[in-house]
């Protein structure tokens, strides 16, 4: 059986950043805080809050402690931007 894809639609394309920084929102975290507990420096957490930096695997692993979500989520939502960023569908 052949499995037919979708096309990257750019109002469907969110970062890890975007959904990281309502779920930091949601458990009332700070960027600075986030950093701190996962012993990460404030500048890595801000450059993937803004779609600048990828997220790590050490990283991924790390936010599960604070989310009921697998790392492989995070990596493979990073994944995913990425792709549409290289591919020239970055929101401007």
């Amino acid at each position: 059986m052949i499995r037919k894809g979708y096309a990257l639609d750019r109002d469907y394309v969110s970062s890890p950043g975007e959904i990281l920084t309502e779920s930091l929102a949601a458990i009332d975290l700070s960027p600075q805080e986030l950093a701190q507990k996962t012993q990460t420096s404030i500048t890595y957490v801000e450059a993937v809050l803004h779609g600048k930096v990828p997220v790590t695997p050490e990283f991924a692993m790390a936010l599960t402690q604070f989310f009921e979500i697998d790392a492989g989520f995070w990596l493979r939502l990073d994944e995913g931007y990425q792709y549409f960023k290289r591919t020239g569908h970055e929101k401007q």
